[in-house]
């Protein structure tokens, strides 16, 4: 899957299962779980668009925006959870290249 797409009904990632001192063993899999990010604007500082995640996105990640323009994520923001919620607001910050 890439950035952007998002994992269908009954998906599973596969990870290795890592404890201290033991040996990793082999793939394990599980349920997958998706980051959903708000692309946000350096400049304006306002929302691009939605967009969603395999794994959390590194500062250094290029990705394309739905308009098709490839960006670079130069800063990653993840904020509280609401009160009684799990989930962490994620802003991934980019600039846009200025329209000739």
């Amino acid at each position: 899957m890439t950035a952007g797409s998002e994992p269908g009904p009954g998906a599973v990632c596969r990870y290795r299962s890592t404890h201290a001192g033991q040996d990793p063993g082999p793939l394990a899999t599980s349920p997958c779980m998706s980051i959903n990010t708000t692309i946000m604007n350096t400049v304006t500082g306002q929302a691009i668009q939605k967009m969603k995640f395999e794994r959390m996105p590194k500062p250094w990640a290029s990705f394309n925006l739905e308009t098709g323009e490839l960006v670079t994520a130069e800063r990653i923001d993840v904020g509280k959870p609401a009160p009684g919620k799990f989930i962490a607001p994620v802003d991934v910050w980019v600039t846009l290249k200025p329209k000739d």
